[in-house]
Order: C-alpha cells, then sequence, then structure tokens
C-alpha cells in the first residue's frame, strides 16, 4: 500500500513536472515566434540543445533575452534613424521654402526697382518736355 502511495505521488510529480515543462516551452515558443526571422533561428538552436538534454532552461531564458534585448536594441536605432531622417527631410524642406521666398522677395525687389526707374524716367521725360 506504501509503495503504490510513493508511486503515485512519484506519478504526479512527474505529471507537474511534465506540465510546468510544457508550459515553459509553450512560452518559450510564443517568445520565438515574436522575434524577427533572422533571430529565431539562435533561439531554436538553444532550444534544442534544451530538448537534447544538453542544456537547461535559465541558459535558454537567457538566450532568449539576450535575442529579445537586441531586438528592443534594433528597433529602437531604426526609430531614432527614422526620426532623424524625418528631421531632415523637414529641414530641407524648410530651407527650400526659405529659398523661394527669398527669391520671390528678390523678384518682387527687383519689379519695383524697374517701376521706380520708369516712373522716375517719365518724370524726367514730362519735366523736360514742360521745359
Amino acid at each position: 500500500k506504501l509503495s503504490e502511495l510513493e508511486k503515485k505521488r512519484s506519478d504526479d510529480q512527474a505529471a507537474a513536472t511534465r506540465a510546468a515543462q510544457n508550459q515553459w516551452k509553450s512560452t518559450v515558443d510564443g517568445r520565438i515566434s515574436a522575434l524577427p526571422a533572422h533571430m529565431q533561428k539562435p533561439a531554436k538552436d538553444a532550444l534544442a540543445l534544451f530538448e537534447r538534454g544538453l542544456s537547461n532552461q535559465e541558459t535558454v531564458n537567457a538566450k532568449l533575452s539576450e535575442l529579445e534585448k537586441k531586438r528592443s536594441d534594433d528597433q529602437a536605432a531604426a526609430t531614432r534613424a527614422a526620426e532623424e531622417k524625418a528631421r531632415r527631410l523637414q529641414e530641407e524642406k524648410e530651407a527650400a521654402e526659405e529659398r523661394r521666398q527669398k527669391e520671390a522677395d528678390e523678384k518682387q525687389r527687383k519689379k519695383k526697382e524697374e517701376e521706380r526707374r520708369a516712373e522716375e524716367c517719365r518724370q524726367s521725360q514730362r519735366n523736360a518736355a514742360s521745359v
């Protein structure tokens, strides 16, 4: 009777261990699938080592954490690069607008100068005609 109880307890413990490992593996599989494709192979390799008994959960978790940090760093770098590009494009747009405005102002100034000279010329002709 005692032997049967010990066997049942051992079986229950083994089942609980398997369930915990299955839950952990399911979580790991989800973390791996969330990684970019080029980062999934090293993560799957780490998991394969664990499944062959050549590694432990901590090693797999550490490898996943390392890859997730790299993904996060890559995303942050990509975001910074995109923000920098957007800032440069905005600066270029503003500079082009400023140049366009200066050109328009210069054109207007030249037009006014021409009109002033034409008026001086007409005034000079009127003065000469009245003499």
